[in-house]
């Protein structure tokens, strides 16, 4: 399940997804041009016999877009922003059920380019510098007097338009879990 902040242009609280994929290619216009953190929740279970003589039980990603910070059981495993997308994740797990949570925070891009599709609020040359001065909503922060209800976000400088290609969002591909165990090896005397 991937959960979506509130008050962010999604209509829809959270999504089921049968697998990982890039959002910005979702169906759903909202979802792909969603900016803030995605929240994605899973549950795994796992035999005692899994966790036994472990030197790490790493928890890697096939790709994230474009951080996240990972949660085992309520224990924070760390950040990841960078290849390899791997955590130890060894402190986290228990025998039988283990609650995964992944948040990710995805580019403000995405949503700069979906609120293009919209009228704009405030004029701006052929650049997108802004022409007149900032509104009195928007400086209050009062949302509820925006003009153009359907816009999300608010800048002052036109960043993209909306034939821009998005940057990809959220947790994209395989997710595995990977044991490392200790090996006996045996030294070799030089001859």
């Amino acid at each position: 399940m991937v959960v979506f902040q509130k008050n962010r242009g999604v209509s829809e609280n959270h999504i089921k997804l049968s697998k990982l994929k890039n959002l910005s290619e979702h169906e759903d216009f909202d979802i792909r041009h969603y900016s803030g953190i995605l929240t994605y929740k899973t549950t795994v279970e796992l035999p005692e016999s899994f966790l036994d003589n472990n030197r790490g039980i790493d928890l890697q990603f096939e790709k994230i877009a474009n951080m996240a910070a990972v949660e085992i059981n309520g224990i924070d495993c760390g950040v990841l922003w960078a290849r390899p997308y791997s955590v130890d994740v060894v402190n986290g797990l228990k025998p039988g059920r283990n609650e995964i949570v992944v948040r990710v925070a995805n580019s403000w891009s995405n949503r700069l380019i979906g609120d293009e599709y919209f009228p704009r609020e405030v004029k701006q040359d052929v650049e997108g510098a802004l022409r007149e001065p900032i509104p009195n909503w928007a400086w209050r922060g009062n949302i509820a007097e925006r003009p153009e209800k359907r816009r999300v976000a608010f800048t002052t400088n036109r960043f993209y338009t909306k034939n821009d290609p998005l940057p990809p969002s959220g947790l994209i591909g395989d997710v595995v879990l990977k044991k490392w165990i200790r090996v006996a090896t045996e030294q070799l005397s030089p001859q």
